[in-house]
């Protein structure tokens, strides 16, 4: 579970946002509201934000204003599941403030409503989480390029492109896994898992042979349903 905050985005006042239904949440690593304006600011915060206080998670209570939407619509309509990430960063690029509410309003759900790819079928779980890397790939790459116009450099969003493409190569339905590979995506992969020496391991799918990947990904595939 990760921690999660009220963020808003604004122009002349704070944003506070509230709810008559509140989950209850875990304690939460920020001791006071955190509020940036000036813009090299939250570029120092960017990285920090995510890894420290896992902001990049909180979609579920986050405000913004509407003219950052407007201005990147046409990057808005080519997302599919990283919209909420997108417009995280699309925030922290604005000319405009960004301020996190300390007190907790929700934690991190699983249903079947939300982007966890589930099916009671393996086979089908397969293809679509297939697809389902494919396209995160695409539109974390789509950030990295929105970042770069902005001149902002996200650690966090290297380490997803990797993450995703190393996920990708452990299935078994994937012709090549180590087609698309870099040496800089295993070492993104391994910087990222550092603390997890599970996953590190897990990197060695990717040389393989079909039968361990098929294993593997029927074990990924019983954890996910039983969520």
């Amino acid at each position: 579970m990760f921690n999660n905050y009220n963020i808003g985005y604004y122009h002349n006042s704070y944003v506070h946002i509230d709810t008559k239904q509140r989950i209850l949440g875990y304690p939460i690593k920020l001791n006071k509201p955190l509020l940036l304006i000036q813009q090299r600011d939250k570029q120092k915060y960017v990285d920090k934000l995510i890894f420290k206080y896992y902001s990049i998670y909180n979609n579920r209570s986050i405000s913004i204003d509407k003219s950052i939407i407007i201005k990147n619509k046409n990057y808005i309509k080519n997302f599919t599941y990283a919209l909420d990430i997108f417009l995280f960063y699309a925030g922290i690029a604005s000319d405009k403030g960004i301020y996190f509410d300390t007190e907790v309003l929700t934690k991190q759900r699983i249903h079947k409503l939300n982007s966890k790819v589930r099916d009671d079928n393996f086979e089908s779980w397969l293809l679509k989480m297939r697809d389902r890397l494919k396209i995160s790939i695409k539109e974390f790459t789509l950030i990295s390029e929105f970042l770069k116009e902005q001149n902002i450099s996200s650690k966090f969003v290297n380490f997803m492109i990797s993450d995703r493409k190393i996920c990708l190569a452990r299935l078994p339905n994937v012709c090549s896994p180590k087609e698309n590979l870099g040496i800089k995506d295993i070492l993104n992969y391994i910087d990222f898992h550092r603390k997890s020496i599970r996953d590190i391991l897990q990197l060695l799918l990717i040389f393989a042979p079909k039968k361990f990947r098929l294993d593997a990904a029927k074990r990924w595939y019983e954890t996910e349903v039983s969520l």
